[in-house]
């Protein structure tokens, strides 16, 4: 018999609960227990609540960063809800990911102050000029503890090696408006190949990713998939793309262009990633591979042998954010220290290398861990 505890807790960790439930009270609500049911239609309805309050507090900021001449991009959520739904409360959302230049970082945590959100305590000895070469965000709590603000300045770290630049955020905003909410959102092609590398960055390991890309690559607004092509080529993450594509046709049923299809097919490491993924995929609290699994997947999805390379490179010389706490450096040293780092890994875990105290998998997690450089291995 089926579980539906198990199916009702899989849809809440995967962000589909209200997927979940609409599909099933619109085509077999007489096969679900009238329990379980029940159960769905209640966090449906949380959800929803949710949603709203999300889509509330995000307007409210958008106007305080208008007011203040911030550009803002907001990145899932409520907007991308409205964009794939025409609903901004039919997607499930936590938190919100808000997207400004760099050069307005500042004045947006201004601004977030003025309206009570606090910056993480685990960012506080960050000295923002440097530490935007090595990571993309800075977190913020609202002061009454309801809601948690991811600040960005990119889709994704700088190691990724993602051309963002060519998704042209700033000039290719455009107003959805939706049930009274208005949001600024991005073309389909562009917006289609933002997710697809924030979904690979996370192992793809929620099942709501999956499902936006399968709604996007359906419609409301159809494709232009040689302009898609193109941009993810520019953007060097052409299989990135194409991996999330097949998982959204082989988890979501996403009809492709068979020239689309047939890319893919060409392509044995989309297979051989998509795999990766599924094994991964009926189980909850996944995606939480050690450093080196992660970093491993990440190389794999690029198909440039120097992309792979140069992001094994800038891993090896970023500093983890734990030493950005500890070890606070003016800004002139901080171009020294990324190149002294790879002595001090070597350094630190060198003897213990060489004598093997660790085990194989075990060094490789120690030393990501705490440094977070990339176990590269080769192929068996």
């Amino acid at each position: 018999a089926l579980d539906w505890g198990n199916v009702i807790a899989l849809s809440g960790w995967h962000g589909i609960v209200s997927l979940v439930y609409r599909s099933l009270q619109s085509a077999c609500p007489d096969v679900v227990p009238a329990d379980a049911l029940a159960r769905l239609r209640h966090l449906h309805f949380v959800n929803s609540a949710r949603a709203l309050f999300l889509a509330s507090e995000l307007s409210r900021i958008l106007a305080a960063f208008e007011k203040r001449e911030v550009p803002a991009y907001p990145f899932k959520g409520p907007a991308l809800s409205a964009m794939l739904y025409g609903d901004p409360m039919q997607r499930q959302s936590v938190d919100l990911d808000i997207i400004v230049p760099y050069a307005a970082v500042r004045d947006a945590m201004d601004v977030l102050a003025t309206l009570g959100y606090v910056k993480s305590n685990r960012h506080e000895n960050v000295k923002l000029s440097a530490f935007r070469h090595v990571d993309y965000e800075i977190p913020f709590s609202r002061n009454d503890g309801k809601l948690n603000i991811e600040l960005q300045w990119a889709v994704v770290p700088p190691y990724f090696g993602f051309r963002e630049a060519e998704l042209k955020i700033w000039e290719k905003r455009r107003v959805m408006r939706a049930n009274g909410f208005s949001f600024p959102v991005l073309p389909p092609e562009e917006t289609l190949v933002a997710l697809c590398v924030h979904g690979a960055k996370h192992l793809w390991h929620r099942m709501g990713w999956v499902c936006d890309v399968a709604k996007l690559a359906a419609g409301p607004a159809p494709l232009d998939w040689e302009r898609l092509t193109a941009l993810a080529r520019r953007c060097r993450v052409l299989r990135i793309l194409h991996l999330g594509l097949h998982l959204a046709r082989e988890l979501a049923g996403a009809v492709l262009p068979e020239g689309v299809s047939a890319k893919i097919a060409a392509d044995p490491m989309v297979g051989a990633l998509t795999r990766r993924v599924l094994q991964e995929v009926p189980h909850e609290c996944i995606g939480h591979d050690d450093d080196f699994g992660r970093y491993f997947f990440h190389m794999k999805a690029r198909e440039r042998r120097m992309d792979q390379l140069r992001l094994a490179g800038q891993l090896m010389v970023t500093l983890p954010l734990i030493e950005w706490n500890t070890q606070p450096l003016p800004d002139a040293l901080y171009p020294l220290a990324c190149l002294f780092r790879p002595l001090k890994l070597a350094m630190r875990y060198g003897a213990a290398l060489h004598s093997h105290r660790l085990s194989g998998k075990q060094q490789g997690s120690a030393v990501l861990t705490n440094c977070g450089v990339s176990y590269i291995k080769t192929n068996s």
